[in-house]
């Protein structure tokens, strides 16, 4: 924040028990002014006011404003890509995609269980480089249902800390007989 007239100090205060707000001066005219949240914070989408208050050269305290702050707390730990689509498929055909975890804070990751819960999933681990900082694994889904299929691969990840979350994967296909395969493909010539 840039301020146009002289001030002695510049303050923040976060309207929400779970965020904190702190202004630091730059230079003569110019203040940062950070929003952190506290420990304990759960995932999910907030929204809440930082109330700025001006301290005047004078002596004088003025409310200058109140920022309107939009946040969202998400997983440490994510996967890439973040759901599957396999699209039309025939019944019995096999599927495969591969899926990495990763850290955004770049902490090791520790995969400690993966449910398969859609019919004819599997979950394979692949060979990684030194590095925890990712785990991929390759995903094979067997077409074994007609019609819009929806299901869900759940890992179990632990940090070092020990604090334990998971990470679910929607997996979503439509399973068909080789003509209606055709027919939503746009392949209607004779074979």
């Amino acid at each position: 924040m840039t301020s146009f007239v002289g001030l002695r100090n510049l303050l923040a205060s976060s309207k929400s028990p779970f965020f904190q707000a702190t202004a630091k001066n730059l230079d003569d005219t110019c203040y940062a002014v950070s929003v952190s949240s506290k420990a304990g914070i759960h995932i999910g989408s907030y929204r809440f006011g930082i109330e700025i208050v001006a301290e005047l050269a004078t002596g004088e305290t003025v409310v200058a404003k109140e920022l309107q702050v939009m946040a969202e707390i998400v997983s440490d730990i994510q996967a890439s890509p973040p759901m599957l689509h396999f699209g039309a498929r025939s019944l019995g055909e096999t599927c495969e995609e591969t899926i990495s975890l990763y850290s955004l804070t770049g902490v090791p990751v520790h995969v400690i269980d993966q449910r398969p819960e859609c019919e004819g999933l599997t979950v394979e681990p692949m060979v990684q480089p030194r590095s925890e900082k990712s785990a991929s694994f390759l995903v094979r889904q067997r077409i074994c249902g007609a019609g819009n299929q929806t299901g869900k691969l759940v890992f179990s990840v632990q940090s070092d800390t020990g604090t334990k979350s998971e990470v679910p994967i929607i997996i979503n296909y439509h399973g068909s007989n080789l003509a209606e395969t055709q027919r939503l493909s746009g392949d209607n010539h004779e074979r």
